[in-house]
């Protein structure tokens, strides 16, 4: 597989804090996958076509991006050595300041671009504006807290899928339909950072 970014962790590497960051947000991708026992294609809502039960490009970014910065930084409050994860050199910080970076640089300024979005209009047709990997991020981020269980998508929600369909596996790691998500998800959108932020895992 060949990636834009260089994984070498050497110290003169361009990319050597990126590498793990980049190897664990491909990794999310290939679990997903291999949770989907078809090679059937459906068209989407979104106007795409892809394999069924992949779901929306919002969270399938989403859940790469999130868990990309939150498994290194478990390993590490783990004890785990993960030579490239943040705070090597003083790189990355918390997930927190992350996630703040995100929402602060990549959200807020664009809001105004996807007001009353549905998740399966933030897409990469959007990623310039209302961008699926961090808007995502945040909406894994607020799903995982909403059910206090970091791994819930990997536990709960993929396994699901081949039997019980998108939508109905969503409602039953969730507890909560699309579209009262996009409402609920709009308004945590509208509330302080430091309010938002009581939800990100403190690592």
């Amino acid at each position: 597989m060949h990636h834009r970014n260089d994984f070498s962790f050497a110290n003169n590497s361009d990319y050597r804090h990126y590498a793990m960051t980049t190897m664990t947000h491909e990794y999310t991708h290939i679990v997903q996958a291999a949770n989907l026992f078809t090679k059937n294609e459906e068209d989407r809502p979104d106007g795409d076509r892809r394999r069924i039960g992949w779901g929306p490009i919002c969270f399938s970014e989403g859940t790469a991006v999130y868990y990309a910065e939150f498994i290194q930084r478990k390993l590490r409050q783990n004890g785990t050595p993960v030579e490239n994860a943040p705070n090597v050199d003083s790189k990355g910080g918390s997930l927190r300041n992350k996630m703040r970076e995100f929402m602060e640089w990549d959200i807020v300024p664009y809001l105004d671009s996807c007001p009353n979005f549905n998740i399966w209009d933030v897409n990469y047709s959007t990623r310039e504006t209302c961008s699926p990997y961090r808007l995502g991020a945040w909406g894994v981020a607020y799903l995982l807290d909403k059910v206090n269980d970091q791994d819930a998508f990997w536990k709960t929600l993929w396994p699901n899928i081949d039997e019980m369909g998108w939508d109905g596996a969503f409602e039953e790691a969730f507890g909560i339909t699309f579209e009262a998500f996009n409402q609920e998800f709009l308004e945590f959108l509208e509330l302080p950072i430091e309010e938002q932020l009581e939800i990100i895992p403190d690592i």
